[in-house]
């Protein structure tokens, strides 16, 4: 989930973060910048009420002909407007839940109501996507114990953020179970300080800690004055040059990840707030 100057320049496989497929293991397709559609938060901490920014975040719950069930993550920017990216929300989709709550599948979560999606992009994923973004609309107010996170009001400049997410937590092809979906997870992301472009930016996840399969959509905070203010939305994760990812147990999700900017894009996410 983040990126250099451009997509292009990137090697390895490009992986959404979308948790796909009856929420089992990815599915990648082969080739250099291939796109693969399959695994959360990998090496993080799970959420508590207590968690910065957990108030602000959402598990998204969709079907489509290409992807029977696929989740993933999205986060509060009003109080009738959810941020995500456009590869979480498909116009082939034909059903498509917001639920609020650190443990749907397990807790009382609260589902919204989904009254319509405006795409900033097509949402299908290439090497020169920078723009995969999507808003969601739900009625009936921020549900009880729910909160806002800022838009950026000046230029990104940190080298650290916070990252949540529904997703799972290791990025293994083919592993048996759903590899922790459906709880939200934080985890601290180091950036790239060489590869942050004015669109997008880039995460190291070879430590063990990052993003996965299910945390597409979700956001990337910082603190400010106390305050969470969401800096990125995830979109992929990929390898870099010279990475073997034909070896048993190759873990996608401990590479590098891809962050679009919202500062890039806040002329179009106010055009459609108003």
């Amino acid at each position: 989930m983040t990126n250099l100057s451009s997509l292009s320049a990137l090697g390895g496989a490009l992986l959404t973060l979308i948790l796909a497929g009856a929420l089992a293991a990815c599915a990648p397709t082969s080739g250099r910048g291939a796109m693969a559609q399959g695994q959360g938060v990998v090496g993080g901490t799970e959420a508590d009420a207590s968690t910065f920014g957990a108030a602000s975040v959402v598990m998204i719950y969709g079907e489509s002909p290409s992807n029977p069930t696929f989740i993933c993550t999205g986060t509060f920017i009003s109080p009738e407007w959810i941020l995500t990216a456009a590869h979480c929300a498909p116009k082939e989709a034909t059903n498509l839940d917001v639920f609020f709550g650190r443990k749907p599948f397990e807790d009382a979560a609260q589902g919204l109501t989904v009254k319509r999606v405006v795409r900033l992009s097509d949402g299908k994923r290439n090497l020169n996507n920078q723009d995969d973004l999507a808003l969601i609309q739900f009625a009936g107010g921020l549900p009880a114990g729910a909160a806002i996170a800022a838009l950026p009001t000046a230029a990104f400049g940190s080298e650290a953020v916070l990252a949540l997410g529904y997703g799972r937590v290791r990025g293994v092809e083919n592993a048996e179970g759903d590899e922790g979906t459906g709880v939200l997870r934080a985890v601290t992301l180091s950036l790239l300080k060489t590869e942050i472009t004015p669109l997008q930016f880039r995460a190291d996840q070879t430590a063990g800690q990052g993003v996965c399969s299910g945390d597409s959509g979700g956001p990337a905070l910082i603190n400010q004055n106390g305050n969470a203010v969401i800096v990125g939305v995830a979109s992929a994760v990929y390898s870099a040059d010279g990475v073997n990812e034909n070896v048993d147990g190759f873990d996608h999700c401990r590479q590098r990840s891809l962050y679009n900017r919202v500062d890039a894009h806040l002329e179009w996410i106010r055009f459609v707030l108003q």
